[in-house]
């Protein structure tokens, strides 16, 4: 069967956090896109010429792949640590490169780099001063809350929706072998994990995976049981009208005024969604100022 040009994967993870596990299959089945997402870090982008830098981003996801299926033993294994040279990403980018595999802690004072579903590896160029970390999933199947299929598109879209709360994303593959690229973020011993105090939140961890495993100088890093919040699935307009009335629920006649003017400014569908974030917010001040204001506010 012919298979049809589609726009990049990348893109749509970006853009669409609602591509569901079917949706995704069908599109990685029926139309000619590549399962292999994302682009060079900035650290090795700046080392290849412009013309190059689609071949070797290719060359970089196929190292990878092969280092992944050759060493997935000692991957998967509890018990395996190891620190190698990894000749084949030192001759693409011309410059020594390391990996190293941490599944148990070797010493007291390490932690394993290892979760429930995934190895972490780190990948170093001990010359440039860079360091990636390479999540490795050990499982291929579709979990509602975990799992490549769920946390890579929750990852790009993050990443790009919240750039300060997020670990820098740089690659990933949803192809045979499943991995994320991103930047290390170091140990969580030697990083500070609180997390920025932010009202509007565009995507959320629930509670069992806010721990400091998961977070790094208070950014995400891991994203099970990560989705787009209410206010973060509002149209644009939506979200700036609410965050208009949030700033004047403390004086109710600037509210009501507010709220008598939008449709000058802002479509029904946003109003009407701007007024759902306010009454569906357990925290939020503005919801009881308006069920106060109601019958003036109509």
């Amino acid at each position: 069967m012919k298979k049809f040009k589609y726009t990049s994967l990348t893109h749509l993870l970006r853009h669409d956090t609602w591509l569901t596990l079917p949706r995704l299959q069908y599109i990685l089945e029926n139309f000619n896109v590549s399962p292999d997402l994302g682009g060079l870090p900035p650290e090795l982008c700046g080392r290849i010429a412009p013309q190059d830098r689609a071949d070797v981003t290719a060359a970089f996801h196929l190292n990878i792949a092969e280092f992944i299926s050759e060493n997935r033993r000692e991957l998967l294994s509890h018990k395996t640590v190891f620190s190698m040279q990894w000749n084949g990403l030192s001759a693409l980018f011309g410059t020594p490169c390391v990996v190293e595999c941490r599944n148990r802690a070797p010493d007291p004072d390490s932690e394993p780099w290892r979760g429930a579903i995934a190895t972490v590896c780190r990948i170093s160029f001990p010359e440039i001063g860079a360091s990636y970390a390479l999540k490795v999933f050990r499982m291929d199947k579709y979990n509602a809350a975990h799992g490549p299929w769920y946390e890579i598109p929750a990852a790009f879209a993050a990443y790009r929706a919240e750039c300060k709360d997020n670990n820098p994303l740089y690659m990933a593959s949803l192809g045979s072998v499943k991995y994320m690229l991103s930047s290390w973020a170091g140990e969580e011993k030697d990083v500070g994990n609180a997390v920025r105090e932010n009202r509007y939140e565009i995507f959320t961890t629930l509670g069992p995976e806010m721990h400091g495993g998961n977070w790094r100088g208070g950014r995400r890093i891991d994203y099970g049981r990560t989705y787009r919040t209410l206010y973060g699935a509002a149209s644009y307009r939506a979200r700036k009208l609410y965050r208009k009335m949030e700033d004047a629920a403390a004086n109710p006649e600037q509210l009501a005024s507010l709220v008598e003017n939008a449709s000058t400014q802002f479509g029904k569908a946003d109003i009407d969604a701007a007024m759902h974030l306010a009454h569906v917010n357990p925290s939020s001040q503005l919801r009881d100022v308006l069920v106060k204001l109601d019958t003036y506010t109509r």
